[in-house]
């Protein structure tokens, strides 16, 4: 059965430092092992499929604007 195709869906969550690591540790873990990585975020079940990083398009962002970082991993794929 095909994913159901959804036209816009963003989930925020703050995360613990802990639970933030475990996360960042699966996804690699996923990448390294060729396997599907799921995780939950505000209750709703997320996948990641895994063959999407060959799919993917990759960035890695730093910003720094008025004292305020920002470090984010971005993957997109379809």
């Amino acid at each position: 059965m095909a994913e159901q195709q959804m036209k816009f869906m963003e989930l925020k969550e703050r995360l613990r430092p802990e639970t933030f690591k475990d996360l960042v540790r699966g996804f690699g873990e996923a990448l390294e092992e060729r396997h599907d990585f799921e995780f939950t975020v505000r209750d709703q079940k997320c996948k990641v499929p895994a063959d999407a990083i060959s799919k993917a398009k990759l960035e890695v962002e730093y910003e720094i604007d008025e004292g305020e970082y920002e470090f984010q991993f971005k993957m997109k794929w379809r």
